[in-house]
């Protein structure tokens, strides 16, 4: 509902979703050190509902929001979200 209101219909042409296991997810953010954030700091099921809400809007809206495997390499995650852009430059839509 806040998103209808504030976005008023409006939405991109495309729209790229990172997808990763949550585990994966938690090992890759712990690799990279620091502080724990408040959302880091969220238990296992809340990132795993959150995870799968975003799978949902993808397969519900597949033409505008695209999936993107990223428990790739970033070499590999790279070339298909370059892969995706230039469709979408290229053709002048999101197809």
């Amino acid at each position: 509902q806040l998103e209808t209101f504030v976005q008023e219909g409006f939405q991109p042409d495309l729209t790229l979703l990172l997808d990763l296991p949550v585990e994966e997810g938690l090992a890759r953010t712990a690799g990279r050190g620091g502080h724990a954030d408040r959302f880091e700091k969220q238990n296992l099921a809340f990132k795993e509902r959150l995870r799968q809400s975003y799978l949902r809007r993808q397969r519900d809206h597949p033409d505008r929001i695209r999936y993107v495997d990223a428990s790739g390499s970033i070499d590999e995650i790279q070339v298909n979200l370059k892969r995706h852009i230039q469709t979408l430059l290229i053709s002048g839509t999101n197809s």
